[in-house]
């Protein structure tokens, strides 16, 4: 699956436990959290974890151009968005 996203704000924190995401930055930045321990997560879908915030988890300034993959079963989230991000997200499973 492929999906065009745009995030304005800071959103939930997400683990997908069958899909690997592949996200291309087109437009803006923001403060990206993989790895560490989804707070407060609860199952929104089958094999869909969505939580309020990461603790310990590993933060990356990603601007447009900037690629990142993130693997099946790893918490990732988008903790602050400077200007609106716009971006696609190729789900591999």
């Amino acid at each position: 699956m492929i999906h065009a996203s745009r995030r304005d704000k800071a959103g939930m924190a997400e683990v997908h436990t069958l899909d690997t995401d592949l996200i291309y930055v087109m437009e803006g930045s923001g403060t990206f959290v993989t790895g560490g321990t989804m707070v407060d997560g609860k199952n929104i879908a089958p094999d869909e974890i969505r939580g309020a915030s990461i603790r310990n988890g590993e933060s990356r300034h990603l601007v447009k151009g900037d690629v990142i993959i993130v693997p099946a079963d790893v918490p990732h989230w988008f903790q602050e968005v400077n200007a609106p991000v716009a971006y696609y997200v190729v789900k591999v499973r």
